[in-house]
């Protein structure tokens, strides 16, 4: 009688929760492989967002699994249980509309491809990478380290800087009006050839636009690029030092604000 109760409810919830636990990470696994061979991209971003969304999904069936198991080994009705739960459900289900909302909004996010975990994305103004993706929040990090939390149901309009198939880099200089402006195209196009050959992540070459405007402080010219999927903010400084080491190298003048001191007597 003995060896019967210690193999009904010790033995047979160990075994319970050792089989979920390897169910659990055979199952991710198996998802991974699976989106794997359709990628052929360990790191590919959905990848890793559906994984996250997974294994946030399944943690929560397998343990309610496992409760309702291991409660009837103990002899529970968990037929009568389950009818309590599911008339619980519907009033925890008005209680917790927001909640359900979060976890529906997660869904229809992955399956509309919005965004992905990586991505880098504007919501409400604030601009980052998708850290993080959950059943009812989003993690938001931006370039100086903040980080954004945000419901999923309050996420109605985003700006996903990674969708397109490009970002545009653009640089503008100025330089000084005495400049004869011919030549000064010709030394232009020069080192817009120059740069296509030597930047990396840029897709096609870099254009002169030509005189883009006349101002008080000197000529605007300015230059531009493809570059891959939010990578012009990079291409751009690298421009940037290039063009003005160039200019310094031809002796072409940029125009600065200078102060003036006054050594004048007060009177």
């Amino acid at each position: 009688m003995l060896e019967v109760i210690l193999v009904k409810e010790v033995i047979a919830p160990i075994f319970i929760v050792v089989f979920s636990v390897l169910f659990y990470y055979g199952l991710r696994g198996t998802v991974k492989k699976l989106l794997n061979s359709k990628k052929g991209n360990v790191g590919d971003k959905k990848t890793v967002t559906i994984l996250l969304l997974t294994n946030s999904v399944s943690k929560y069936v397998i343990i309610l699994v496992d409760i309702l198991m291991i409660l009837n080994v103990f002899g529970v009705d968990t037929q009568a249980l389950i009818a309590s739960i599911g008339v619980l459900g519907l009033v925890v289900g008005f209680a917790l509309q927001d909640t359900l909302k979060d976890f529906l909004a997660g869904i229809f996010i992955l399956t509309d491809n919005l965004f992905r975990v990586g991505d880098t994305i504007t919501i409400n103004g604030f601009r980052g990478e998708v850290m993080e993706m959950g059943l009812k929040t989003t993690r938001v990090r931006s370039y100086n380290g903040e980080e954004m939390i945000i419901s999923n149901r309050s996420i109605t309009e985003v700006i996903n800087h990674n969708s397109s198939k490009f970002s545009l880099a653009e640089v503008v200089i100025k330089v000084d009006y005495h400049q004869n402006v011919d030549q000064l195209m010709e030394i232009m196009k020069i080192m817009a050839s120059n740069l296509t050959k030597e930047l990396k992540n840029i897709k096609g070459k870099v254009d002169v636009w030509g005189v883009t405007d006349l101002t008080a402080n000197g000529i605007s010219i300015t230059f531009s690029v493809k570059t891959k999927p939010n990578m012009h903010f990079e291409v751009e400084r690298q421009m940037r030092q290039a063009i003005k080491a160039k200019c310094d190298e031809l002796k072409i003048e940029m125009p600065y604000t200078q102060v003036g001191k006054s050594y004048g007597k007060r009177v």
